[in-house]
């Protein structure tokens, strides 16, 4: 229990670094760039790659920072290139997104276990679960109308976010750390 507060404890006093900072502020960027692209499939599903800079936020810095980072980024997404109304169910997935992101991977070397374990918690818990209820108090629709697809999309990408994410890792580890 100790090891998960001092997770926590880690990635908090990682704020107190600049390059952190800086580095946080590109990961939203980039995030928010790549969620300007996603594809619309639908009304109710949306395809997106901005989760590979969540993770890499999780990666380097811990929870507290992806958690920071991928609200921040759902917030600025939200209030300057809306897509429908605001809704804070949504900024509390992308914090939850965050804190899986960083409690799996920070400090931790990224598996194939690893990143399935992360991206299906992500995507079954969050996206499944979480995202398919806010979607329906949203839409007005019932859970089992939107659910069918939603579970498709979601497990059907676990095939290609995972190789994703290792290959983000791999890519990570390769730039020096100061």
């Amino acid at each position: 229990m100790s090891s998960f507060r001092s997770l926590f404890r880690d990635s908090a006093a990682e704020l107190r670094k600049p390059h952190t900072l800086v580095l946080t502020a590109l990961l939203t960027a980039l995030q928010i760039v790549t969620m300007l692209f996603a594809l619309d499939v639908l009304p109710t599903l949306r395809i997106s790659f901005a989760f590979v800079f969540q993770a890499a936020a999780g990666m380097l810095f811990g929870p507290v920072v992806a958690a920071m980072q991928c609200v921040a980024a759902d917030l600025i997404r939200s209030f300057l290139f809306p897509v429908g109304a605001f809704f804070p169910g949504y900024t509390l997935t992308a914090l939850l997104t965050g804190v899986v992101y960083g409690c799996f991977f920070y400090r931790r070397p990224v598996t194939w276990p690893r990143a399935l374990c992360a991206k299906g918690l992500v995507n079954v818990v969050l996206h499944i679960g979480l995202n398919t209820f806010w979607m329906s108090l949203m839409l007005n629709q019932g859970i089992w109308a939107i659910l069918p697809e939603r579970v498709l999309k979601n497990l059907g990408l676990l095939a290609l976010e995972v190789p994703l994410l290792v290959i983000t890792y791999t890519i990570l580890l390769r730039i020096p750390r100061r």
